[in-house]
Formats: structure tokens, C-alpha cells, sequence
């Protein structure tokens, strides 16, 4: 609520008494105006006194004032701007041109928006859109050239955090690598093709990484996982308790010690390197957490055998 006052003087400088002020919203439309800071309404028009002297309060915000009476020209003031600093209200603008920062929401260094100064050849700019009901509001780049990228950044090692339900839940996180040359891209597509998320950067080769929290798996809901490039294919960790490794049989069997075997364990075999007289290869025996036991169908059957262990989804 801000409080406005003038004087109205006829063309010989004496007072206008008792002319009529009328208040309306800038652009049109009935307001309220108040004789105090917005407890008491007050007449609208209002009437001047006897020194020509009007005053009235109102919400902050813009108005169009019209003064008129029988000993004098109409007159009227347009897009007259009221704002009390001590009401933390939204100011509203038709268009706004500053030089030099800008400070949004507390006084500088203390301010929750800085809007610095453009180079004085800028040609591109931000720009934010609110919406009608149901709507999303949109904050995007527009500016003379065709096509213009939107950059974000963070101070120092900040991350980029994304967050819906008023901010309290986190939904996506970028976080900040040093001396960053590699990223992803991430591609929509035309219509019966698929969106891509590929590794971009200045190496020649670069890989794309994914890691679960724990122990927790990586879930494919539909479709299946083709790789389409010849030559490429999947490739698994070797080592102890390994899902994929080799055994060498003594006279026919291996016990082979692996933690990661499970009583639904799909176990393939196949002879990697044949040695003594090779046999055909099957999984006699198992103990969940614990082991598996490789047989052959000969007792010298002396291969290398490599095994893959596949669990049901």
C-alpha cells in the first residue's frame, strides 16, 4: 500500500478547488483507494480541497488518474507507478531498461536475481514466459541469430540439481568433474526412431559409464538389448566369485569356488582349450553361496573350461 498526493492549480496558479480526481487501474478498470495505509476505503472520485490539495493510498501498482471539473481542462495522467518498498510486493513493469547490474530481491551482493550487464554487442538474450491455467511457464533464449544455445553454470564445484514438489525433492543431479573434456549428449528423434544418449568430447574414444548404489542392479523394462555394431558385443569382469571365468578339469571334474552362484543359476559351458580326451560337459553339482561342480563325460578329460552364470530376472 503506497500513499499518493498532488495539488491541482488552474492555469493562473490558484488552487482548483473542488474539482473532481478520479483513480482507475492503468489500461482500465475500477480500484479501490483508501484514506489510510488500506484499513478505510475513501470515495473514488475524490475532491479536491481548498488549497486544491488531493491525497489517497492504494495497492501498489500502476493507475491512470483523471482530473476534471467545471473550471478546468480535463486532464489525465497515465501508467502512474505506486510501490511501497515495505509491502515486498511484485513490481510490475510494462518495459524496463537499466544500465549496469541489476539487483532483484535485496540490495546488491545480498540480492536473490543479478542480472549482469550484456557485452555491448550482445545480440542474444534470456527470456521467461508465464502461462494461463493448466500452462507451464518457460524460460528460454531468443535473440537475432538462428540458432541459440542455452548455457548453464554453477560457482566452483557446485552441482546442478534439479528438484519438483516446491523444491524439496531432488530428481536429477549433474555434478562437477575437474578438467572436464568429455559429456553426455542426449538426442530426441523423429517419429518411429529412438532418442540417443551417446558420450561426446575432445577424445577420440570415449565410453559411457553406469553405477547402481550398492548392490542394486540396472533394470531394462521392455525390448531387448541389441548391439548393432559388428565386433562389438558384451564383455564381463573375470576374477574370483566372477559371473565368468575358466576352470581346469582333473580327471573329468573342477569344483570351481564361486560365492555368486545361487540355486536359479543358469550356468553355460564350453570347452575353451581342449586337453586329454574331452567329454561333454555338464553342472553335477551345486551349493548355493558356496560352489559348482563342472563333470565330463570322460574321467581324462584334462580341458580348460570357460563357464558363464546367468541369473533369472
Amino acid at each position: 500500500m503506497q500513499k499518493y498526493y498532488d495539488s491541482v492549480l488552474l492555469d493562473s496558479g490558484m488552487p482548483a478547488v473542488g474539482v473532481s480526481v478520479t483513480v482507475t487501474a492503468f489500461g482500465g478498470g475500477a480500484v479501490t483507494i483508501y484514506s489510510d495505509n488500506g484499513a478505510t476505503p475513501r470515495a473514488n472520485p475524490i475532491t479536491t480541497d481548498a488549497n486544491g490539495y488531493f491525497e489517497f493510498y492504494a495497492a501498489d501498482g500502476r493507475y491512470t488518474i483523471q482530473i476534471s471539473g467545471a473550471s478546468i481542462t480535463t486532464r489525465t495522467i497515465t501508467d502512474i507507478l505506486l510501490e511501497d518498498p515495505a509491502d515486498g510486493n511484485a513490481v510490475l513493469f510494462s518495459t524496463l531498461t537499466a544500465t549496469g547490474q541489476v539487483s532483484l530481491g535485496g540490495a546488491a551482493n545480498a540480492e536473490s536475481l543479478r542480472i549482469s550487464q550484456a557485452p555491448t554487442n550482445a545480440v542474444n538474450r534470456l527470456q521467461a514466459i508465464g502461462t494461463v491455467t493448466l500452462g507451464e511457464p518457460k524460460m528460454g533464449t531468443e535473440g537475432s541469430d538462428t540458432d541459440i544455445n542455452y548455457g548453464h553454470y554453477t560457482k566452483g564445484a557446485g552441482a546442478h540439481r534439479f528438484l519438483t514438489s516446491s523444491g524439496t525433492l531432488e530428481q536429477l543431479r549433474v555434478s562437477h568433474t575437474a578438467a572436464a573434456v568429455n559429456f553426455l549428449n542426449i538426442t530426441g528423434a523423429i517419429a518411429t526412431a529412438s532418442p540417443s544418449v551417446t558420450a561426446q568430447g575432445s577424445d577420440t574414444n570415449v565410453g559411457i559409464n553406469y553405477s547402481s548404489k550398492g548392490s542394486a542392479q540396472h533394470t531394462f523394462n521392455n525390448g531387448n538389448v541389441a548391439v548393432n555394431t559388428v565386433g562389438s558385443g558384451l564383455r564381463v569382469k573375470e576374477g574370483s566369485n566372477a559371473k565368468q571365468g575358466t576352470a581346469v578339469l582333473v580327471a573329468g571334474t573342477s569344483v570351481v569356488a564361486n560365492t555368486s552362484v545361487t540355486a536359479s543359476s543358469r550356468i553355460l559351458l564350453t570347452s575353451n582349450v581342449d586337453g586329454g580326451t574331452p567329454g561333454f560337459l555338464r553342472v553335477s553339482a551345486r551349493s548355493a553361496g558356496v560352489s559348482f561342480t563342472i563333470t565330463s563325460s570322460s574321467g581324462t578329460d584334462t580341458s580348460t573350461v570357460a563357464y558363464q552364470i546367468f541369473e533369472p530376472a
